[in-house]
């Protein structure tokens, strides 16, 4: 170590550590401070990052363990930060659940290559023979009116609809803000 930097610890100063740090981390580019602010302890500080962390083939902190993994509505697995989180956790085995497994998009491979194949299908028709109940449609008027001409792309159009019903005075009343009847 170098002679300007003695013994940090917990109670040392703030010049103190910063001078370990840049010791330590001279000619790395990659580290940087965080900042960290515990709700526990009420403690905040800085501790070192890197930039590299979780990369394969130059970082290998430990990754999340377990035995197994249960993924619900795991057809958002090729979403990039979802499929970030489940090659974190090294698991043994892992179970996704969803009732939309193929993607319009075409990514649902991405969720087959993270969960494995299909392993069970439910025929909707078929479940509803078994376990018949009434389907009913509650209309409730409202004055709405479009503001604007339809667009051509369907999940635009679906988007845009629902900007507009909740940006519209008139049919957002006290009943369907909180969901009662």
């Amino acid at each position: 170590m170098d002679r300007g930097v003695g013994l940090v610890c917990h109670s040392s100063s703030s010049e103190a550590t910063i001078a370990l740090y840049r010791l330590l981390f001279r000619g790395r580019v990659d580290v940087y401070p965080r900042r960290f602010d515990s709700g526990k302890t009420g403690k905040s500080g800085y501790a070192p990052a890197c930039a590299n962390e979780r990369v394969r083939g130059i970082c290998e902190k430990p990754r999340i363990k377990c035995a197994d993994c249960v993924v619900d509505e795991c057809h958002h697995l090729s979403a990039h930060s979802f499929e970030q989180v489940t090659r974190q956790a090294k698991a043994r085995f892992v179970a996704g659940l969803s009732a939309t497994v193929a993607r319009k998009d075409g990514h649902h491979p991405i969720t087959f290559m993270q969960c494995g194949p299909v392993r069970h299908r439910v025929n909707a028709k078929a479940q509803a023979a078994a376990r018949p109940f009434d389907h009913f449609v509650l209309v409730q008027p409202t004055a709405f009116q479009r503001n604007r001409n339809p667009d051509r792309d369907k999940r635009v159009e679906f988007q845009a609809l629902y900007q507009e019903l909740v940006a519209d005075e008139l049919t957002r009343t006290p009943s369907v803000r909180c969901g009662a009847r």
